[in-house]
């Protein structure tokens, strides 16, 4: 192998979008990938409020099954 196309191959840049850093080095596969991964950032942009609900939601569930562990355990029978 080339000393010059070894050197394109790892090669690496950082993609920054909303806080998040991407490091990839330059190969098809991994090219495709950051296309997906533009798409998903895309989707979550445009989605950003309904992931946030669905989040808090989650917490709260869990927050709720957590309280109900410890009372359970802790209220004798």
């Amino acid at each position: 192998m080339s000393d010059s196309r070894r050197r394109r191959i790892f090669t690496t840049f950082v993609v920054r979008e909303d806080e998040i850093i991407v490091i990839l080095a330059k190969t098809p596969d991994l090219l495709n990938t950051l296309a997906v991964l533009k798409k998903i950032m895309a989707l979550y942009r445009q989605y950003k409020a309904y992931v946030r609900v669905d989040l808090v939601m989650y917490a709260v569930m869990i927050l709720l099954i957590v309280c109900y562990v410890i009372y359970t355990l802790t209220v004798q029978p």
